[in-house]
C-alpha cells in the first residue's frame, strides 16, 4: 500500500470515455457512465451511479463471488485533475483527507469497537487500496483495458 500521498489519487482516464487522453479536459459529466461495467480488485463490477459528494462518488457493485449477499456501494474518490473544483480543497489537503479516512475505516475494521459491528450505521465491507481496474472496450465490449499497477482506492459497504 501506498504510505504517502503521492499516486493516491487514481488516474483521471478511469473516469472518461476510452478513447480519453490527456492532455484533453476532463469531463465532469463522462464519470457516470464511463465507470460502468468496469471490474474493480478482479471481483466488484460497478453496475450503477449512485451520487456524489465532496470528496467522491459512490456506485452500486455487484460481487461475483457472493451474488446472494447484499447489494454493496463502493466509494470512490476524485482524481487530481477534479478534487479542487469539488471538493473546494487544495489538492495537497485533499490527499491528506483521503489518506486519514482509509486509515480511520480500516482501523474501524480491525477494532472491536461498536462503531464497527453497530447495525445502524452503514458497515464497511471492504477497504481498497491499489485495486485493478479493468474496463472492457471496443465493439461488444470484448476488449479489457487494465490502466495500471495502483488503479483506485475505495471503500466497500453495504446499502
Amino acid at each position: 500500500a501506498r504510505s504517502s500521498a503521492h499516486g493516491i489519487l487514481p488516474q483521471p482516464r478511469l473516469f472518461q470515455a476510452v478513447q480519453w487522453e490527456p492532455p484533453a479536459q476532463f469531463d465532469l459529466g463522462a464519470p457516470k457512465t464511463a465507470f460502468l461495467g468496469a471490474e474493480v480488485a478482479g471481483r466488484f463490477i460497478v453496475s450503477r451511479y449512485v451520487n456524489r459528494g465532496a470528496m467522491g462518488r459512490v456506485w452500486v457493485v455487484e460481487d461475483k463471488l457472493n451474488l446472494e449477499t447484499m447489494p454493496v456501494c463502493l466509494k470512490t474518490f476524485y482524481c487530481e485533475c477534479e478534487c479542487e473544483e469539488m471538493s473546494n480543497l487544495p489538492t495537497r489537503e485533499f490527499k491528506r483527507c483521503v489518506l486519514e479516512e482509509l486509515s480511520q475505516v480500516e482501523r474501524w475494521l480491525t477494532s472491536r469497537t461498536r462503531l464497527g459491528t453497530c447495525q445502524h450505521i452503514v458497515r464497511v465491507v471492504r477497504v481498497l487500496r491499489d485495486a485493478p481496474v479493468v474496463r472492457t472496450t471496443g465493439p461488444g465490449k470484448k476488449n479489457h483495458r487494465r490502466y495500471g499497477e495502483r488503479d483506485i482506492d475505495g471503500v466497500l459497504r453495504q446499502r
